[in-house]
């Protein structure tokens, strides 16, 4: 059997222990739980995600801007009579 020592450096096991509920996903079930949201929020709140991963998605999938070139100006000068 494994001793452990015995260091109780307490911001350590803080960090640990949120870490842990954090990867549980317990803490966001608590707050999405915490208030009663109507199942058609619940539903504009879906499709407002699903626009914003396929906006992101689209973005990241598109080509860039074409570069723009700078504009070159030709002064054009009457015809000369002689």
């Amino acid at each position: 059997m494994r001793k452990r020592k015995n260091d109780y450096n307490f911001d350590r096991l803080l960090r640990q222990f949120k870490r842990k509920v954090q990867r549980s996903g317990k803490l966001e079930d608590f707050r999405k739980k915490q208030y009663y949201t109507k199942p058609a929020q619940q539903r504009q709140e879906k499709m407002n995600a699903a626009k914003r991963r396929a906006a992101a998605l689209q973005k990241k999938n598109s080509l860039p801007p074409e570069p723009r070139l700078p504009v070159i100006r030709t002064q054009i000068l009457p015809p000369e009579d002689k």
